[in-house]
């Protein structure tokens, strides 16, 4: 029997707070999602920070069990890393600019190669082309155009634009490369004081968490740490081994530039479902353009096929057990990352 002042639910009741709960939800997930969007260039820079204090870790702990200071364990891996970020990019940017400034010399190859497609008019190529042009005609339903005489002649102006450095442009140069500059300041700022504390951050995700599940807390932040750590250091080794590997066999095939190629292969690995295409589709347009024939393109797939199949039994060997993540969860987890912050 029901008694005064309590509250009633009733089957429609239910429902409706169901379908309230559901919709706060979804209305909390979407909110959630925004502000990591618009976020994102503040984020960012601290999940790079995040992922670099994982990898340098174990190094700041080796110096320090070798009697060095704290501060400068730190301040040697921060260096470290931006002399390491500092020299890759300075090789990278000067070897696409002489791959730029040598792209002329490969006109004329390119040139034969197009001939040699086009040379045979009863190839399949030419019939398919001719066919695609015939459909075209009959869809679009356009007649036979008449050769343009001299009153349909258009008057065309050529501007040329100003590429050049001046005074006048340095504020927008200095205001597209800022972000990307202040963000690198960031990391590294927030990586230095994530080193220098470690035990202050530990202390505080305790206290967060309550001293009375002490133990339990200790035991999974030490197996996540090792964790995150150890796939994150398997996976650079692995990226490095293939970049430099790829790299040598492009320069023993004949490839220009190759250790472009190697240090692209190495940073295009990070980036998710669309790395591998680029690492490979970069040297192979490369190949076409600069080389006789088609042996060295062919050897370029036939290379970068082989090294892919034994990374990804590498990685599936290697790195799979150790992340205690399902692939299809994984999966989606770059998908999600990707489309949020981009790659």
């Amino acid at each position: 029997m029901h008694t005064s002042g309590e509250p009633v639910m009733v089957g429609g009741g239910r429902v409706r707070w169901r379908w309230a709960g559901a919709f706060f939800a979804l209305g909390t997930l979407v909110l959630a999602i925004g502000v990591l969007r618009f976020a994102a260039p503040l984020l960012v820079p601290i999940g790079v920070a995040v992922l670099f204090a994982f990898l340098l870790t174990p190094s700041v702990r080796w110096l320090e069990r070798h009697r060095t200071p704290r501060i400068a364990a730190v301040g040697a891996a921060v260096a470290m890393v931006l002399v390491m970020v500092s020299g890759l990019s300075w090789v990278v940017i000067y070897q696409t600019n002489e791959l730029v400034d040598a792209f002329p010399k490969y006109e004329g190859n390119l040139r034969t190669k197009l001939a040699m497609l086009r040379s045979d008019e009863g190839s399949t190529f030419s019939k398919l082309r001719e066919i695609a042009r015939k459909v075209d005609r009959e869809i679009s339903g356009d007649p036979v155009k008449k050769p343009p005489t001299a009153e349909d002649a258009v008057k065309v102006t050529v501007v040329k634009p100003e590429t050049e450095l001046t005074i006048d442009n340095l504020p927008a140069l200095a205001s597209s490369s800022a972000p990307a500059i202040g963000g690198t300041i960031l990391s590294l700022a927030l990586l230095a004081f994530m080193l220098m504390r470690r035990e202050d951050l530990r202390e505080r995700i305790f206290g967060l968490v309550g001293r009375s599940r002490l133990p339990i807390t200790t035991r999974a932040l030490d197996e996540a740490t090792e964790r995150i750590t150890r796939t994150l250091l398997t996976q650079f080794s692995v990226n490095t081994s293939f970049g430099l590997v790829y790299g040598l066999g492009l320069y023993l095939i004949g490839i220009p530039f190759a250790p472009l190629w190697g240090l692209l292969a190495i940073a295009f690995r990070y980036v998710p479902f669309i790395g591998a295409a680029l690492a490979f589709t970069l040297p192979f347009v490369v190949s076409v353009l600069t080389m006789q024939g088609w042996d060295g393109p062919l050897l370029v797939v036939a290379w970068f096929v082989v090294l892919e199949v034994i990374v990804f039994g590498l990685e599936a060997w290697l790195i799979g057990p150790g992340i205690g993540v399902s692939p299809t969860a994984t999966l989606l987890m770059l998908a999600f990352w990707t489309w949020l912050w981009g790659p």
